[in-house]
């Protein structure tokens, strides 16, 4: 991660899910230049949205989809959103899914915190809230 950064990262990322589904994904950041983030966190956050892409892929049906990372004071907020089938998230929640458990994980190691709003028919948008 160290050698591109999380956003060099993440624009490769939305490419290449662009370019091996039929998902059109957009990327858009908004961070302050001299945010400096440790790699080991840069590496949670990158895996964390690309847990939640990999899940837009498998599950959405979606047939676009976006990520938008911007720093608000001292915190990272990430919005994934679809425009897929959507899901209970009561019921998915309940699953103990493991790539929700992974991405659960790793937002708890950050110390983060997100949620999920989808219901089916609608889509479903993830955000998280990363302290920085």
């Amino acid at each position: 991660m160290s050698e591109s950064g999380l956003i060099p990262a993440l624009d490769k990322l939305t490419k290449n899910v662009s370019s091996f589904s039929a998902i059109q994904v957009s990327f858009d950041a908004f961070i302050e230049e001299d945010i400096k983030l440790e790699e080991k966190v840069e590496l949670n956050i990158f895996r964390v949205i690309q847990e939640a892409m990999a899940n837009v892929v498998k599950h959405s049906e979606a047939k676009s989809a976006s990520i938008s990372i911007i720093s608000i004071e001292s915190i990272l907020n990430i919005i994934i959103e679809d425009d897929g089938k959507g899901f209970e998230v009561d019921t998915v929640k309940s699953k103990d899914s493991i790539g929700l458990q992974g991405i659960k994980q790793r937002v708890q190691l950050l110390k983060g915190e997100y949620t999920i709003d989808s219901k089916p028919g609608r889509g479903t948008t993830i955000i998280f809230d990363i302290p920085i």
